[in-house]
């Protein structure tokens, strides 16, 4: 990858395990990374399933991933379940980065955007067009948002959703805020999830709070776009192009150059 970012703070708020190749590549265009996830994820336990979910999964005509943590924490589980069955459900994905998990769990893929993410653009797609009276699963997180099953039920279809795991705020360290941060030419803030800022902006000192609000928003939609000015960053967000690293880093360098156009 080419050099460029040199001067610029980018702050990673995404999760750790899933910020590693993110880091990586915003270090090898010789960013200043800082990483302070907002949010941490915890699986959910056995017991804590829904096993009434679990019963329509065996039956499902489709299965739909929400995000890469729906796949990590859900593919097990369905795999035991529907090796009892020798059922084979279509499986769809809300966006490019989740399918490219679902692959790398050696499951293959029948319907997903190729560029941007969520139910919209899932509905979207052709090849997703669960017909009525067909069974669908919806793997999430705990308490995520009801749109797609709404959407999905309007149509006919029969909808169960089951989470798999849940979100909680990570402890914040505002020194992680400082030096670095402070100095630097240019500040980027990438916005992954509207629970994961509003916990971090929550969780810091006023100081350090201010700052980073005076830092440049780069989002991976337009929905995390009006999160990041009803939450009031001085800065416009720019919306990256897909929500694979290539597309973060690339909506970094435009956030850098201060190009405020979104796609």
């Amino acid at each position: 990858m080419s050099k460029g970012l040199a001067g610029t703070a980018v702050l990673v708020t995404r999760p750790a395990p899933q910020a590693t190749a993110l880091i990586e590549a915003l270090e090898a265009a010789d960013a200043t990374v800082i990483a302070v996830p907002g949010i941490e994820i915890e699986p959910l336990m056995q017991g804590e399933l829904a096993g009434d979910a679990l019963a329509q999964g065996r039956a499902s005509d489709w299965l739909v991933f929400i995000s890469r943590n729906a796949v990590r924490h859900g593919v097990g589980l369905l795999t035991e379940c529907l090796g009892e069955t020798g059922r084979r459900p279509r499986v769809a994905a809300v966006g490019p980065g989740t399918a490219e998990e679902l692959t790398r769990h050696g499951w293959s893929v029948d319907a997903a955007p190729v560029r941007g993410g969520g139910g919209d653009d899932l509905l979207a797609e052709p090849a997703f067009e669960p017909s009525a009276g067909e069974r669908v699963l919806i793997v999430r997180g705990e308490g995520g948002s009801d749109s797609l099953a709404q959407s999905l039920r309007a149509r006919g279809a029969e909808v169960a959703l089951l989470a798999v795991y849940r979100r909680r705020p990570a402890t914040v360290d505002p020194r992680a805020l400082r030096s670095g941060w402070q100095s630097a030419d240019q500040r980027v803030t990438i916005v992954t999830s509207d629970g994961g800022i509003r916990a971090l902006v929550a969780g810091l000192p006023m100081v350090e709070r201010r700052a980073l609000l005076r830092s440049h928003p780069v989002t991976i939609s337009q929905r995390l776009a009006d999160t990041a000015r009803a939450l009031e960053f001085s800065e416009p967000p720019v919306v990256t192009d897909g929500t694979g690293t290539p597309e973060l880093v690339a909506a970094v360098r435009r956030a850098a150059a201060g190009d405020e156009e979104t796609p």
